[in-house]
């Protein structure tokens, strides 16, 4: 398939072209479920022409939405593909359903994972503060334990139709699973503050301002630009 698509694009396909659904190609390649190939999403990246990473289809979505966000198609959160696309030039001011950036929605997320955190951290010059976020850093748990469906101090909002003999198991498997959400969502935090603090090096700015210069679509060219690999990885987001 992969050998079939490289053949394709080098022929000139045209890699922006929409179904009805308006779908583009890259779309399909990050909805594919089961049949997912992240070097096919390289191959539309790099040998595509002219490809738009933030080409949005009929319900407004770019594929960096689905490699996000879980509320779309059902599709399950993806960091080393974000990351991908960001690198690449995807805007990550997209929202999802509930009005989130995705900045905000991977902060606030229950995982420790911080791979789309980083991507991001690399491709803008300031992140802002989490005052300017709106965030409340201060007491995290309750406003997590809120968005995982507690109720009165009950989580998942059991109680009402759960057996007396099952509620304490319940309810003591969900502390522990609030805990867990509340360290990991608290390892982001420190995480982000330590990105926050102070100036960033030189490097970093030069480097984002050589991708903004350049844009989206010319993101594409930098693997053939005569530099060093190191420099080129470090343009793709890939160190540093």
């Amino acid at each position: 398939m992969l050998d079939c698509v490289v053949k394709l694009l080098r022929r000139g396909s045209d890699v922006n072209h929409r179904n009805c659904a308006g779908y583009s190609p890259l779309h399909l390649a990050v909805m594919t479920g089961e049949n997912y190939n992240i070097e096919i999403v390289k191959a539309l990246l790099t040998y595509g022409y002219n490809t738009d990473v933030n080409l949005l289809d009929n319900n407004f979505y770019s594929p960096l939405h689905y490699a996000c966000f879980n509320d779309a198609m059902s599709q399950a959160r993806r960091p080393e593909l974000a990351a991908l696309l960001l690198a690449y030039g995807a805007d990550f001011n997209i929202k999802n359903k509930r009005g989130d950036k995705v900045l905000i929605s991977e902060l606030e997320g229950r995982h420790r994972d911080c791979t789309i955190l980083s991507a991001i951290a690399r491709c803008t010059v300031y992140l802002p503060t989490f005052e300017a976020l709106g965030l409340n850093i201060v007491n995290p748990t309750p406003f997590l334990m809120q968005g995982a469906g507690y109720q009165g101090g009950v989580g998942f909002g059991i109680g009402a139709n759960v057996p007396h003999e099952d509620f304490q198991d319940l309810r003591q498997q969900h502390v522990v699973l609030a805990r867990q959400w509340s360290e990991n969502q608290q390892a982001k935090i420190s995480w982000y503050r330590d990105m926050v603090r102070g100036p960033r090096m030189l490097q970093h700015y030069c480097r984002c301002v050589i991708r903004a210069k350049m844009g989206p679509r010319r993101l594409m060219n930098i693997p053939q630009l005569p530099l060093p690999t190191t420099m080129k990885e470090y343009l793709l987001l890939q160190n540093g």
